[in-house]
């Protein structure tokens, strides 16, 4: 029985495996993609997964191949951080692909079995346990664990299984048009600069 099982190997699902690893539990995380994926839905991380992944010392290697974005957006409207009373750390333009890959190998270090090409198909849990049904490149198996953490996405297989639906609202057009002054100085911290000369 492996102690928590994991839906999707993204960067929520890799970040959890890895914390949970370092806390010396059994974890299995289970996606259907044969490898890592090289597409990247997402290009930067914001100030607040900087600071969490430096905590863990994983921001070291993301620097290496990077850029430093300054400000961040609300809704397509950039704000320059260096503006606020707490000045917090940079955002960096980073592929999630890299990201994904800091994390994979941080989780397998810390014993982490990811299962790459295994699908989740089904669930069952009684009072102790949770039992999830896998299909794998040799056929469908059973593995148990004390959890099951859905980490699967916007169309997650968990929520499908489970009949929870998704919440809220999305907005398939989220962008912004507009024609931004072009008379105000651009300051330092505003401008790109390679991550290593930060």
């Amino acid at each position: 029985m492996s102690g928590v099982i994991i839906a999707g190997a993204g960067p929520v699902g890799l970040m959890l495996a890895g914390e949970l690893g370092r806390s010396g539990l059994s974890v299995t995380v289970l996606d259907p993609l044969e490898r890592r994926s090289e597409r990247s839905p997402g290009v930067a991380v914001n100030a607040a997964c900087v600071e969490a992944l430096d905590q863990r010392g994983l921001m070291e290697e993301i620097r290496e191949d990077c850029f430093i974005l300054p400000a961040v957006h609300f809704s397509l409207i950039f704000l320059d951080m260096s503006k606020g009373d707490d000045a917090s750390e940079d955002a960096y333009m980073v592929p999630q692909s890299r990201v994904e890959e800091i994390l994979e190998n941080r989780a397998v270090s810390l014993g982490v079995d990811i299962r790459r090409g295994h699908r989740l198909v089904g669930l069952t849990q009684d009072r102790a346990e949770v039992t999830a049904t896998v299909r794998g490149p040799d056929g469908e198996y059973a593995l148990s664990g004390a959890y099951l953490v859905g980490c699967d996405g916007k169309h997650s297989t968990v929520r499908g299984l489970l009949g929870v639906g998704m919440t809220g609202t999305e907005d398939p057009s989220c962008h912004g048009t507009g024609s931004p002054p072009t008379t105000t100085p651009r300051s330092p911290r505003t401008s790109w600069r390679p991550a290593s000369s930060a």
